[in-house]
């Protein structure tokens, strides 16, 4: 018994001290420290990682509950058996844990931790809360900038934040719609504005029958941050709606909120980009807003395609265009999923030399340069957006048919003008004012002319 008793304190005293080894500190003169980031072309925030003396590109991901390495990065492995976790999609995925001597995040740096998930990923990796919750972190989307620091005294934020709830490493926050409390994870790895479950849907919609039904994929993460081997989303029910959402009493007017069959609700980037930045204080557990800002291109797109649409969605997989969303009216039609399309508004989008396809760009003056939109990329947003009516013609067997879209508008809740640092030069639809902010490029859209004749009209 007196043997087996100091094997359990040796454990004990050898998980003390692992755990006493992680340290997280900045460099002498260091209060607060700056970090830029850049937009994944997803709406993500990437941000330089140091390992090794190494730089490497990691995913700022609120909605992780571990920071997870490519299997490039050299690491210590004094792990045998396989760690498993799931994925946004409920995808059980295998993994190792390794450890790193240190990890660098500009000017903080995390040394002795052995908690480290390995497995391929197409990012080189994704810092998870077990790393960032233990700081304090500003991130301002209008100047591409995350500040951190370790206590929030040093960002002289006035007022208080807005509690939050740590449960296995995710974080939840109250959000209000119709009167109803919500509570939505903080997913910075989610594209969207906002993402709630089926469950809540019943509580928060007064009228089901205004919901507008698609068949679509699942896209809590844009595209697959794991590399999984034929990787494809499930398809799923998804419902739309337009609510206000409140937030410790700020009000977010006529925002489309989808809802979805996963066990938690989020809120993802382009709900941050209604603000002028978010501060997370992890410590002591509290979420700030900054100044409320405009609606995002995200918005615009999303109202456009998904509210006000002509019923489909196309994109382009294996050299073929193809429907990947769907409502009921576009199937009584005779369209269904994965639906090939050979043609938009007759013209033929089949075997057209590479121009046809391909974005270029034009120098007009020193150092300046444009992208010219390809024509294949611009009749398709031009059909997804602003085309009332749209002719398609679609494969069927050794044939086609042709179908007639009608833009179908349930909402006028669209605002003169939006707002945005991460710009989709494939939509070139709309007039743009370029503003340059203390380390980035701010945009201005003017939507006017494109939308409002139309909705007047109706």
């Amino acid at each position: 018994m007196k043997i087996h008793m100091y094997f359990v304190f040796l454990l004990a005293l050898l998980y003390a001290c692992s755990e006493k080894n992680i340290v997280y500190y900045y460099s002498n003169t260091v209060v607060t420290d700056t970090i830029p980031f850049d937009i994944l072309n997803y709406n993500g925030i990437l941000v330089n990682v140091r390992i090794n003396e190494k730089v490497y590109n990691f995913v700022f991901d609120t909605g992780s509950e571990k920071t997870i390495i490519n299997s490039i990065i050299p690491s210590i492995s004094e792990f045998y058996d396989t760690t498993y976790f799931y994925d946004a999609f409920d995808n059980r995925l295998s993994s190792n844990k390794v450890k790193l001597d240190s990890l660098h995040i500009e000017n903080l740096h995390v040394v002795g931790m052995d908690s480290y998930l390995q497995r391929d990923l197409y990012y080189d990796g994704i810092l998870g809360n077990d790393i960032l919750g233990k700081m304090v972190w500003k991130i301002d989307l209008m100047n591409q900038q995350i500040i951190s620091t370790k206590d929030i005294k040093n960002l002289r934020v006035s007022g208080t934040g807005i509690p939050f709830r740590k449960v296995n490493n995710s974080i939840l926050f109250p959000i209000s719609i119709n009167g109803i409390k919500v509570e939505a994870c903080i997913d910075t790895g989610y594209q969207g504005f906002m993402l709630l479950n089926t469950q809540t849907m019943d509580k928060v919609v007064d009228n089901i029958d205004e919901a507008i039904l698609w068949e679509d994929i699942r896209d809590l993460h844009s595209g697959n941050t794991f590399a999984i081997e034929r990787y494809s989303p499930p398809m799923d029910s998804l419902f739309y709606i337009l609510e206000d959402v409140y937030v410790d009493g700020i009000a977010l007017r006529d925002e489309i909120i989808k809802f979805h069959r996963f066990k938690l609700n989020f809120v993802g980037m382009d709900f941050f980009k209604r603000f002028e930045y978010v501060i997370l204080d992890y410590p002591n557990s509290e979420i700030y807003f900054g100044p409320s800002q405009k609606k995002s291109l995200e918005f615009l797109k999303t109202n456009m395609s998904r509210i006000n649409s002509n019923g489909i969605i196309l994109s382009s997989t294996d050299n073929l265009l193809q429907i990947k969303g769907i409502t009921s009216d576009a199937k009584d039609l005779g369209l269904k999923y994965l639906d090939t399309v050979l043609s938009i508004n007759g013209i033929s989008i089949v075997d057209r030399d590479s121009l046809f396809y391909r974005n270029s760009t034009e120098e007009f003056q020193l150092g300046v340069s444009d992208l010219n939109i390809s024509e294949y990329r611009f009749m398709i947003d031009r059909l997804h957006f602003v085309n009332d009516t749209s002719l398609i013609e679609v494969k069927r067997g050794k044939s086609s048919d042709r179908v007639k879209l009608i833009r179908k508008f349930h909402s006028n809740s669209i605002p003169e003008s939006i707002a945005d640092t991460y710009v989709d030069l494939n939509l070139p639809l709309f007039r743009r004012e370029k503003i340059k902010t203390a380390s980035s490029y701010y945009y201005i859209f003017d939507i006017r002319e494109v939308l409002f004749e139309k909705l007047r009209n109706r």
